[in-house]
């Protein structure tokens, strides 16, 4: 062997000798470290860990330790300087755009308003590998967590408008916007969405209906204020789904977004999706809101020739309710007559009762007694008797059982019921006080009962108040009466200790109630809202 050969192997000896122990050292100076650190003794840690990246600073292990301490530390300029020397010396890509956009998400934590421009920078960057500027989205969601996507709006755009691609990061961004409360910006990124998409990559029906129900639902939220849907939620459910106690109330306060929400709607029956749907919601805004029965009738015109049934059947209800609404009952009868033939064509019939129902409600505004019992009788025999339905159609047998030796009463009753439904509160009022002083004392409660309700409607709560105290006796509408005395105290005089001696005496007297579930709820929140009160 020569000597340049020996010389040669003493030297790849020492060299190895030297890396083991320098890897030694290393293993032992991050074991004290991990040690320190779970002792809490962060300082410590973060010297001997910014010791070794500074030796390696292409080490992403020894970057995410230090990013650990310092984040919990908030110094984010040194954690800054740290990930920005990490960048400068890795050659892993993946780990470098990893980096990058860790980098503008410590700006933001730091305060740093660069980040928007380096943001750009980083796009432009990578612009010629098509696949990273997707990847961007990662960065993206983070911003949004840290509540600045309004301020990188303009950036989504650029990059629609760069790539071509009208309808990027708009799913996250429905989403994004929903939980801000922005159900404007929502319901733009929505229609972007199913419209843009569909043209690159085919949408699944599920996922475009989804998205189509969270635009129904953003926009039922510009329509009514917080505060107003909430009026009385236990009351308005339960009224709302009766036969014949519709409170069928209107926001209180109307909304300055009422024509952006009709624009949303035509837009979507122009491009025929959800059509039908739409069109329903859009009749119900016209009813509603602007009290327009006429433009309401013709916009549901417009689904005459629907192959949906339950779509049908909506309509024809809507119709009727119109067409009763204005004084034309007769010709309501005869649009239900024509319906029930049209039905027969229909295989499967959800809502097979609806229009029977409402042929119901019409034999009971004209007063006719004994074809309204002969009508409920054969609907008891024929509902289910679980369904929610089978228990409103006994109510009303109770209610006709008040009037059976005295069927005079019955025809003033339906004919105050008549005007109820044409709005004609004052005349209406005028007959009913006529019938609290009934001597049938059924009669009389539940005259006070639905006097209670129009002032309910008109927003007279204090009225509303002093009829249902007024009534004497246990009824079938004793129960709701002190639900809607609870709501009244606890939604709208915010008097939460009275509204818990009503909520509490529902529960004690009627332990069996369908609004238990609801009024328990409220109780457990109501009770901790009292405590506050009391603290203070």
């Amino acid at each position: 062997m020569s000597n340049k050969t020996i010389h040669i192997l003493i030297l790849i000896i020492i060299s190895s000798l030297s890396f083991s122990q320098k890897e030694n050292e290393e293993y032992f100076l991050r074991k004290q470290a991990e040690i320190y650190y779970q002792q809490k003794n962060y300082d410590s840690a973060l010297e001997i860990y910014l010791n070794i990246f500074n030796q390696n600073p292409s080490s992403y292990e020894y970057l995410r330790k230090i990013k650990t301490i310092l984040s919990q530390k908030k110094d984010y300029s040194l954690l800054i300087n740290c990930y920005k020397n990490f960048i400068e010396n890795t050659s892993n890509q993946k780990l470098l755009f990893e980096a990058e956009t860790d980098l503008i998400e410590l700006q933001i934590w730091n305060e740093d308003n660069n980040w928007i421009e380096d943001l750009y920078k980083l796009e432009k960057k990578y612009e010629k590998h098509k696949n990273n500027i997707y990847k961007l989205e990662f960065i993206l969601l983070r911003i949004s967590k840290n509540q600045k996507i309004n301020q990188v709006y303009d950036f989504i755009l650029h990059i629609r408008k760069k790539y071509n691609d009208p309808a990027f990061f708009s799913r996250k961004l429905i989403s994004i916007f929903k939980d801000q409360d922005n159900y404007k910006q929502s319901i733009n990124e929505s229609i972007i969405f199913i419209t843009e998409s569909d043209k690159t990559k085919k949408i699944s029906t599920i996922t475009k209906n989804l998205i189509v129900d969270g635009i129904f639902e953003s926009l039922n939220k510009l329509l009514i204020d917080k505060e107003v849907s909430n009026y009385l939620p236990i009351t308005n459910k339960q009224l709302n789904a009766n036969l014949f106690f519709n409170l069928n109330q209107k926001p209180l306060i109307q909304s300055n977004d009422i024509e952006y929400v009709i624009k949303i709607y035509e837009r979507l029956i122009q491009g025929n999706i959800k059509k039908d749907d739409s069109l329903l919601n859009l009749s119900d805004i016209y009813i509603n809101i602007f009290t327009d029965l006429d433009s309401a009738y013709n916009i549901l015109e417009k689904l005459d020739n629907t192959t949906n049934i339950n779509t049908f059947q909506n309509v024809v209800t809507k119709k009727c309710d119109i067409l009763i609404s204005k004084g034309y009952i007769d010709s309501a009868l005869n649009l239900i007559n024509e319906a029930n033939i049209h039905i027969e064509k229909f295989t499967f019939n959800k809502n097979k009762y609806s229009l029977n129902i409402k042929n119901l409600e019409i034999s009971l505004y004209k007063g006719e007694y004994s074809i309204f019992n002969a009508q409920l009788d054969s609907l008891i025999s024929q509902v289910e008797v679980n369904s929610n339905v089978y228990n409103e159609l006994l109510e009303l047998k109770m209610i006709s059982l008040f009037f059976a030796k005295d069927i005079d009463e019955f025809k003033k009753y339906s004919k105050i019921l008549y005007k109820i439904k044409m709005n004609k509160s004052f005349e209406s009022i005028l007959d009913l006080v006529d019938l609290i002083n009934d001597e049938n004392i059924l009669i009389s409660e539940l005259a006070h009962f639905q006097y209670a309700l129009i002032e309910l409607k008109k927003g007279n709560t204090l009225n509303t108040q002093k009829l249902i105290n007024q009534m004497k006796m246990k009824t079938i509408y004793s129960e709701i009466s002190l639900v809607i005395n609870a709501e009244i105290e606890d939604r709208i005089n915010k008097n939460y200790k009275n509204a818990i001696k009503f909520y509490e005496e529902i529960i004690e007297n009627y332990p069996d109630s369908i609004y238990k579930e609801n009024i328990l709820k409220r109780l457990n929140e109501l009770y901790k809202l009292v405590i506050e009160d009391y603290d203070l």
